[in-house]
C-alpha cells in the first residue's frame, strides 16, 4: 500500500482507512482521551464519504463536481484525523493503536510515559485449589480493565499470620504483571495462612508510582 504521510494515496485503500480508524477511535473515545466534538465532526464525514465516494467510483454517475467534492471531503477527513492524532497522548497509545491507525512511524514528538499518581485496585477474582487469582483495577482509567498505557504493575507477595500490623508484613516476593488478571500458587505448607497483597504501576523507562493499599485473603 502506497501512502503518503499516514494515509493511503489511493482512493479505495484511503476509503477502508478512514472508516476502519473512524469506527476505532469512536470505540477508543474514553481511552484515548478524544475530543468528543472532534470525533463527532469526522463521524459527520465519514456519513457524507460514504454516500459520496461510491458514486465517484461509478463511472455511470460520476461528474467533474463529483469528483471535486470527493477531493474536497477527503482533504477535510485527513485535516480532521492528523488534529485528533496529534491531541492524543503519545503515551496512552498501545501497539494496536499504532497498528490500526497506522501511526507506527508517524513523525509526532513522543510524551514521556507518565509515573503513576497511584497504586492499582486489588481484588480477589476467584479461589480455586491451592491460588488466588488475583484481578486488578485501572485507577488510571476507571472506564477500561485494560492495563494503562506504557505500566505494568509489579506486585509484592508476603505469607504469613492473620491481621499483621504493617511494620510485620515484610515483603520480599515481587514480581511483574502485565495483564490485569494474576495467578498466584502457593505452597501445601501456606494453606490456612494470609496472604498479603501490594502493587505499584512501572512504566517504561522502570520508574514506579506510590503502592496500592495492602489486600490480604486466607490462603486455600
Amino acid at each position: 500500500m502506497k501512502q503518503k504521510g499516514v494515509f493511503p494515496i489511493k482512493d479505495g485503500e484511503f476509503n477502508t482507512y478512514a472508516t476502519t480508524c473512524n469506527k476505532y477511535l469512536q470505540t477508543n473515545q474514553a481511552r484515548l482521551g478524544i475530543n468528543t466534538t472532534a470525533l463527532s465532526s469526522l463521524d459527520t464525514s465519514i456519513k457524507e464519504w460514504k454516500v459520496l465516494f461510491p458514486k465517484s467510483q461509478n463511472p455511470d454517475v460520476r461528474t467533474t463536481s463529483i469528483t471535486i467534492d470527493k477531493t474536497k471531503l477527503r482533504n477535510t477527513i485527513k485535516t480532521q484525523l492528523k488534529a485528533i492524532y496529534v491531541d492524543i497522548p503519545q503515551s496512552f497509545l498501545v501497539t494496536e493503536d499504532r497498528v490500526t491507525l497506522n501511526l507506527k512511524e508517524q513523525g509526532l514528538k513522543r510524551s514521556p510515559a507518565p509515573v503513576a499518581e497511584k497504586g492499582p485496585g486489588i481484588e480477589m477474582a476467584s479461589r480455586e485449589g491451592q491460588q488466588h487469582i488475583l484481578a486488578f483495577i485501572n485507577t488510571i482509567d476507571l472506564t477500561t480493565k485494560q492495563m494503562p498505557a506504557y505500566q505494568s504493575i509489579y506486585l509484592e507477595i508476603f505469607v504469613g499470620a492473620a491481621n499483621l500490623a504493617a511494620k510485620d508484613i515484610l515483603f520480599s516476593k515481587g514480581m511483574m504483571v502485565t495483564r490485569f488478571k494474576k495467578i498466584i500458587r502457593f505452597e501445601p505448607g501456606d494453606a490456612g495462612k494470609t496472604a498479603y497483597y501490594r502493587a505499584t504501576y512501572q512504566n517504561s523507562r522502570g520508574e514506579r508510582g506510590p503502592a496500592s493499599n495492602v489486600f490480604h485473603a486466607i490462603v486455600p
